[in-house]
């Protein structure tokens, strides 16, 4: 896509321009684009993913990311995954990002990766995966990311909560998500791990469970869950 390749030959521009006015150890980030927001909604990206995950190298101000029904495959998937993981390595702190919509694209067995990728999107606060059909197995792996990354930052929040002496930040420790959009996909007995990564979430404000092939049962479990949390969930009738 000759969008992302201007991306690229921006940041080439930057760093031209920004060398000539810096020493050597001021032009660290000097090739970063401003970039906060990036919706690529109802085109196809397919092939050319390659040449996002390039321009995404520059784009560590990132926050909102949606690419609904883009005309991605598994693979193309594990590739913008492992493009997160990779500039997640380099960040301190981890990714900008908190905003992102994969909804409408088919992510598959590269659910692996978006679960690896996961503990680097430690701002995120909305995610949504609608009818990217997902089935229990791959869903049980997703939901074991959240789990790994949930107890990550509850850790950090108890430390830091520790060190400053406020006990009282540590009811909002874990996970940041606020909406959370699972629809259209087969969660089905992975409920469990489901149920599990909920608890990480003091923060949800809306969890959306349409067409998921729960029971009855299930669907109460979630709600049992979620009733301290006064979430808004959607599916669950």
């Amino acid at each position: 896509m000759i969008l992302f390749d201007a991306f690229i030959e921006a940041s080439k521009n930057m760093h031209k321009c920004n060398h000539k006015n810096q020493s050597s150890s001021d032009v660290r980030h000097d090739r970063c684009l401003l970039l906060e927001e990036l919706d690529l909604t109802g085109n196809v990206i397919g092939d050319s993913i390659d040449k996002y995950v390039k321009a995404y190298v520059f784009m560590p101000h990132l926050r909102c990311l949606k690419l609904y029904c883009v005309a991605l495959k598994p693979h193309h998937c594990e590739k913008l995954f492992d493009g997160f993981i990779k500039a997640g390595q380099t960040r301190d702190g981890g990714l900008a990002l908190e905003v992102l919509v994969l909804s409408g694209n088919e992510i598959g067995d590269s659910v692996g990766k978006l679960a690896q990728a996961y503990k680097y999107m430690t701002s995120l606060r909305c995610l949504h995966l609608q009818n990217t059909r997902l089935n229990p197995s791959q869903f049980a792996v997703l939901f074991d990311g959240f789990i790994t990354a949930g107890k990550m930052l509850t850790q950090q929040d108890e430390t830091s909560s520790n060190t400053q002496g406020d006990a009282s930040s540590t009811s909002q420790s874990g996970l940041r998500i606020e909406d959370l959009n699972l629809s259209r996909n087969e969660i089905g007995d992975s409920v469990d791990k489901l149920l599990e990564a909920l608890r990480y979430m003091p923060r949800l404000k809306k969890l959306d469970v349409r067409s998921c092939q729960l029971s009855e049962e299930s669907k109460e479990m979630i709600s049992n869950v979620l009733k301290t949390n006064d979430t808004y969930i959607i599916g669950l009738t």
